[in-house]
């Protein structure tokens, strides 16, 4: 987020290019505990910096993708006056050069929500963990079909793999190691929970019924937290498909109203959740 075509006074440094925590006079810890997003994401989950720390540090996640510098000013300063945009200006008949500098300062990288996507699913299951279990879990694939594309030769460099078979399949570095070490790797399963959850925090979800009439339960995490499952009961809800008794869609009708009015809302697994929840 620094100002495009930027100069570095004093000549270059590669600092800028890539974020690192050790560039900076804070720790890490200073860091999630002063910027509003991640204040905002402890503050949903009732969570502590540390927490924080411990699942970066589990899951590989790199301080860049946490943090980024820019030029609004933040409680983070890095630098005063430590890059400059130019342009030029004419002046009483003569170009000149016109230099604007600005100060440094750390923020939350611009696509934060990514890490915390996944900050957010290793605290929950953590403390949760019937989450990963059945039968609020589904057995699917590991891979796409693209993983086939996977050059052969292992002398291929990784910036020449395409960009989405890594995307795709949300390939890690042990993935990688795997998928070249046993070919029967690729044709693997894995554990995938119903239950998503985001980083916003205000709001996770319930996967419930069967594929062709699937639903999603409206679960806000400040209500799962303390156990009131009344507050689940009266989500508004809208445009929910309705079904005839056939199981047929019913065209241009759709549910609208109280969470607990909701044809979904008997689901099985949805009293499973009840218990499990309030137990």
């Amino acid at each position: 987020m620094l100002p495009k075509e930027f100069k570095i006074a004093g000549g270059y440094t590669p600092k800028y290019y890539e974020f690192k925590v050790s560039d900076t006079p804070y720790t890490r810890k200073q860091l999630i505990e002063g910027i509003d997003r991640f204040k905002t994401f402890m503050d949903a989950f009732k969570c502590t910096a540390d927490e924080i720390i411990s699942i970066v540090d589990k899951l590989g996640i790199t301080d860049k993708s946490l943090f980024e510098y820019q030029t609004y000013k933040t409680p983070f300063l890095v630098s005063s006056n430590d890059v400059y945009t130019c342009k030029y200006e004419w002046v009483w008949g003569y170009r000149k050069e016109v230099k604007t500098f600005y100060d440094v300062y750390v923020s939350a990288n611009t696509y934060v929500s990514l890490a915390l996507n996944d900050i957010a699913r290793e605290l929950m299951f953590t403390r949760f963990p019937y989450f990963m279990e059945p039968p609020f879990v589904e057995v699917e694939k590991r891979f796409k079909d693209n993983i086939n594309n996977l050059p052969k030769n292992t002398n291929t460099k990784l910036s020449d793999i395409e960009h989405n078979i890594i995307f795709d399949n949300d390939l890690t570095i042990k993935d990688l190691i795997n998928l070249y070490l046993d070919e029967r790797y690729k044709d693997s399963s894995t554990t995938k929970s119903l239950i998503s959850i985001y980083s916003d925090g205000n709001m996770f979800f319930l996967k419930v019924g069967k594929r062709e009439h699937e639903h999603s339960l409206y679960i806000p995490t400040k209500a799962f937290l303390e156990k009131d499952w009344e507050a689940i009961e009266n989500v508004k809800v809208s445009s929910v498909c309705l079904y005839d008794d056939n199981g047929e869609l019913i065209k241009g009708k759709w549910f609208e109203g109280k969470q607990k009015d909701a044809p979904y809302f008997k689901y099985p697994l949805v009293e499973e959740f009840k218990k499990k929840m309030l137990g």
